[in-house]
């Protein structure tokens, strides 16, 4: 699926999802309720759900489990015990879900990093990111914001990009949250398309990036709109573009990547929930739809979409066919840009 599908499913999904509430809801209720006999038996969940975060508490994918975990938590009357993995590139954490029960009882908050780019970053993962998981739903997404220290005489991407391309002697740098995180790809896609070069500073997260930036020790970086944003309204970072097909209503005044010249240089920084291959379908669609239920709620869509995370939603299907297009996608950054694991 290319970026500009994406944005058409995005589309679709927004009419849903702005509706009436009995047209919202009537797809997700009507998933929930396709009841099998199994379902009358012994009613799912009849037990704690175990959701695996293969990431740090505090973060984009604990913040976005912990308030989707929550709403089913209401929803089902069992809890809903969201268990930090994090480490190892997220490839422990996700090993877990792989290697679980397939019986509805563990799942994953996964994303972009362990789903889409680890496939093709690591030739030797403990599981197959595709053939050992069942989508479930594309929860959300957080767009990747192009962002330079003040003290870098570049107010366009263009003006950026002469930089880029005059310091030859002595290369800029550009940030990330790690080798072969979203903020590193984002970074070596744009470079490429600009055919400009930096030097890439990887750091432990998206915390120590943020004061790397701050701190002048980087020029540039690709940063989530989740973790950048209260620095670019202090004026304390420049934003230069967001990486969408649309300009974010939170910085109306800030160009697309495609405004600023580089069209197909969009990237997301995704969340969405995966069970182990094998989980029952009934048990697949009772929580793509009762999840779809938990984005419409009004407390979910304050928490999570004040700091610039987008609600998605959607079908497994869906799903599953994103997942494999952002992957066959990055396999053409990492290739063509040479990036390597260690």
């Amino acid at each position: 699926m290319s970026p500009t599908q994406f944005a058409r499913l995005r589309g679709a999904l927004r009419v849903m999802r702005v509706g009436p509430p009995a047209i919202a809801l009537a797809s997700c209720i009507g998933l929930s309720q396709a009841a099998p006999a199994w379902g009358q038996a012994s009613p799912y969940p009849a037990k704690a759900v175990r959701l695996v975060v293969p990431q740090p508490a505090g973060g984009g994918y604990d913040t976005i489990a912990r308030v989707i975990g929550s709403q089913l938590q209401t929803q089902w009357g069992q809890a809903v015990v969201v268990e930090n993995r994090p480490g190892g590139n997220a490839i422990p954490g996700t090993d877990i879900v792989a290697k679980a029960a397939p019986d509805g009882y563990t799942a994953l908050m996964g994303g972009i990093g362990p789903n889409a780019i680890n496939p093709v970053l690591f030739t030797h993962l403990p599981y197959d990111s595709v053939r050992d998981f069942a989508p479930v739903i594309l929860v959300a997404g957080s767009a990747n914001l192009l962002v330079v220290n003040p003290a870098l005489p570049a107010r366009t991407v263009n003006e950026l990009v002469r930089l880029l391309k005059a310091a030859s002697a002595k290369p800029l740098s550009f940030g990330s949250n790690g080798t072969g995180s979203s903020t590193h790809l984002a970074s070596e896609m744009f470079l490429g398309m600009a055919g400009a070069q930096a030097v890439h500073i990887p750091y432990k997260g998206s915390a120590p990036m943020v004061t790397a930036l701050l701190g002048d020790q980087v020029e540039l970086a690709f940063m989530t709109i989740v973790d950048i944003l209260p620095h670019v309204k202090e004026g304390r970072v420049r934003a230069l573009a967001i990486a969408t097909q649309r300009r974010n209503p939170l910085l109306p005044d800030v160009p697309t990547i495609g405004e600023a010249g580089y069209p197909g240089g969009e990237s997301t920084a995704w969340f969405g929930v995966l069970m182990p291959a094998g989980t029952p379908r009934e048990i697949i669609n009772k929580v793509n739809g009762d999840i779809n239920r938990a984005l419409q709620s009004a407390d979910v869509r304050q928490r999570l979409t004040q700091n610039g995370t987008e609600l998605i939603g959607g079908t497994p299907e869906q799903f599953g066919e994103f997942i494999q297009s952002e992957i066959t996608r990055w396999s053409r950054v990492v290739s063509e840009r040479g990036v390597r694991s260690d």
